[in-house]
């Protein structure tokens, strides 16, 4: 890995913790954490319909 890596992208993953002169535009940071949000309860209810219809196999393969 010869590259280095943005630090903004690194912030946005959450590797980093962002300085304050390292800022991410407000609606970005909002519009990643509903996306995330989102992301996680869909994951959930998939797992949760899978365990209720197939059990605890299934469940564990939801990704």
């Amino acid at each position: 890995m010869g590259r280095k890596s943005n630090p903004l992208t690194l912030v946005r993953k959450g590797i980093i913790r962002p300085k304050t002169s390292l800022k991410i535009s407000t609606v970005e940071t909002v519009t990643l954490a509903r996306q995330k949000r989102d992301q996680k309860a869909l994951r959930e209810s998939c797992r949760a319909a899978l365990f209720a219809s197939v059990g605890r196999t299934a469940a564990s393969r939801c990704p």
